[in-house]
């Protein structure tokens, strides 16, 4: 999943891929910023159902 965002007038495109598992998701989310120069960040998410399972 794609997603384009400015925030505090800075432009980002930020890249989410994962994979759900009974009432887990992990994502690996990439966050890329044009600036002068292309600046690329990583991070990995792991996400959890509560016990009603309406919310992560």
């Amino acid at each position: 999943m794609n997603h384009y965002l400015e925030f505090k007038g800075t432009k980002m495109v930020k890249y989410n891929i994962g994979e759900i598992k009974h009432t887990s998701a992990t994502h690996d989310v990439i966050v890329i910023k044009a600036i002068n120069t292309r600046i690329e960040t990583k991070e990995k998410h792991f996400l959890t159902l509560n016990k009603q399972e309406d919310t992560l």
